[in-house]
């Protein structure tokens, strides 16, 4: 996979993710399913990079869903993991599945975001975490 060039990626604040959600934004959370269950943003997917790596076939329906919102419905896609900084040490698998979703599943890189400071700032500001789940449980 080719590594996008990070000045072409857009952050999204925490402070504007609830507002963004209720515009339309999803969710993706990036992180192990372990981790999501145990808490994560108020209506947020699972599209763990683990999954994409080893499993991707398995992942197929919300990859879809996720191209057709973001293709079609032009709306925003924010990943998070549990940090979210600069290419790095930080840069966390928020970053991979970014990448993942452009140059594989050709979404449009204005249609991506990054959340700031990813889970572990939401938390630190004392923003509302839920119990994850999926659309089945």
């Amino acid at each position: 996979m080719t590594t996008i060039d990070e000045s072409l990626v857009r952050w999204c604040p925490a402070a504007d993710a609830l507002e963004r959600q209720t515009d339309g934004a999803i969710f993706l959370d990036t992180r192990e399913p372990p981790e999501f269950y145990e808490g994560a943003l108020p209506g947020a997917l699972l599209l763990g990079q683990s999954a994409l790596m080893f499993d991707r076939d398995a992942q197929r329906p919300l990859l879809d869903e996720v191209k057709i919102a973001a293709v079609e419905a032009r709306r925003e896609i924010i990943l998070f993991g549990n940090t979210a900084g600069p290419a790095g040490g930080h840069c966390g698998r928020d970053l991979w599945v970014l990448n993942f979703l452009w140059e594989v599943e050709q979404v449009p890189i204005d249609r991506l975001a990054r959340l700031e400071g990813g889970l572990r700032r939401w938390r630190d500001d004392g923003r509302p975490l839920q119990p994850g789940r999926t659309r089945h449980a």
